[in-house]
Formats: C-alpha cells, structure tokens, sequence
C-alpha cells in the first residue's frame, strides 16, 4: 500500500515537473522516506472574542446611575412638616429637633409656590437651607433610623432616652456621653438626691456630641434635682434640688 502511495506522489510531482512527459511504464521507488514529526500539543489554540462581546461586557462592567429623587415643598405645607415627610420617606420614622427659636418659627412657616428640588436628600436639605438662609444640617441614626435636624456647625449626637425612673434615665445619659458614673450607694455615689422619681415616655435627644450639660438640662428639667461634674474625675452628681 506504501509503495503504491509513493508511486502516485511521485507520478504527480513527476506531472507537474513535466506537463508534456506521458511515461513509457517506468518504475520509481524511494530508497528512503523521512518523515518529521512535530508534537502538536506545543501549539495552543488561539481564542477569538467578537467585538460585540467586549463591548456587551463594557456595557455590563458599567455602573448605572441611581435615580434622581424629586423632593417637594407643596403650597401651603410647612417647611417644618416637608422636611419631616421626606425623612419619613427616606425610613427615618422619628425625627429629633436642635434649633434656635427664631430659626424654628421660620421652618414653621409656608413659601408663597411650591418647591421642588432633585437630587439626593442631602442636596435637597442644601437647598432648603439656602432657601430659608440659615443652616441645616441633618444627622442620622441608622441602628434605629432616627434623623436628626440641627442649626449648630459640628458633630451631632442622638440619644434614646428611655429608663423605668429618672436615676436609670440619667445613667445611661451619662454613660452615653462618656463621662463616668458610680452606681454605688457608698458616699461616692453619683446619685446624692434623696428620691428617684418615674420617669415618662421615652424620647430622642439631639445635641452636640460632646454637650453633655444641654442633655443633663434637658432630661432633669421637670424633675426636683440638678446635676453637676467633677472636673478632675469627670464623674457626674445629682443632687436634690432644695
């Protein structure tokens, strides 16, 4: 069969070598055949990607924008109740208030045409501030979605004021701020006062973060005691209030 393969290579070569020879029965052998052989797996296969594919893949790498939220004053609404409304619509279900007198009875009032303002939240809140000319600064807590709206430059700090009685309710503000409390009933105890007194419904306070004195005014107002601070150890002391 090998012979028989060559002959006709060979008859073929010989043909193309010379288109007119027509042959007179001759017979042709190869002595020797070398072959090479070449080990294919060295070549790898080349990977072809469509342009179409790339640019899908650009389109899919590329992030989308977020959509723009319209925040509204309508006519006749407060600016107070807006603003209330579009952190109630953001999931800041309770809202807590830092704000000179002057500056709340401006949020108190109405804009003679509706507003409407796009963007972000904190955009709008910009805009309304320069709207009514004074700051507004809003702070959020996440852990229990409460917002807090201020007129003070600085940190803000938002804190739950819950307790079963005013003692409780002062310790954990206290504790809050980072100041130091001793619930012992040795003479170094924190609370002097003779009596502890129930306390209310819980509410959240909003001050600077580090106004500890505006929180103790405010959590001790209605309350028969007063408060005051150890400089030297930062322990804070509730007397009664003779």
């Amino acid at each position: 069969m090998r012979q028989l393969v060559i002959l006709s290579l060979v008859a073929v070569v010989a043909g193309c070598s010379s288109p007119d020879y027509n042959g007179q029965g001759e017979y042709f052998e190869l002595q020797n055949v070398n072959v090479i052989e070449r080990d294919l797996s060295l070549f790898k296969p080349t990977q072809l990607l469509s342009t179409a594919s790339v640019k899908s893949s650009i389109q899919n790498g590329q992030k989308s924008k977020a959509p723009t939220t319209t925040f509204i004053v309508r006519h006749g609404e407060r600016y107070q109740s807006a603003l209330i409304r579009w952190l109630n619509n953001a999931g800041y279900q309770n809202v807590a208030w830092s704000m000179g007198e002057t500056r709340l009875a401006a949020m108190d009032t109405t804009p003679q045409n509706a507003l409407t303002y796009s963007g972000s939240l904190k955009q709008a809140v910009s805009e309304l501030s320069s709207e009514l000319g004074f700051p507004i600064h809003v702070t959020t807590d996440e852990k229990n979605k409460v917002a807090g709206i201020y007129d003070f430059d600085g940190g803000a700090r938002i804190t739950h004021v819950k307790g079963k009685s005013i003692k409780e309710v002062t310790e954990r503000i206290v504790k809050a701020y980072g100041l130091r409390w001793d619930a012992s009933s040795g003479l170094s105890r924190s609370w002097i006062a003779p009596n502890d007194y129930q306390f209310g419904a819980d509410y959240y306070l909003l001050t600077a973060r580090d106004d500890i004195d505006t929180a103790l005014t405010i959590v001790l107002e209605d309350y028969p005691v007063y408060s005051s601070i150890v400089e030297s150890t930062g322990q804070v002391i509730i007397q009664e209030d003779l």
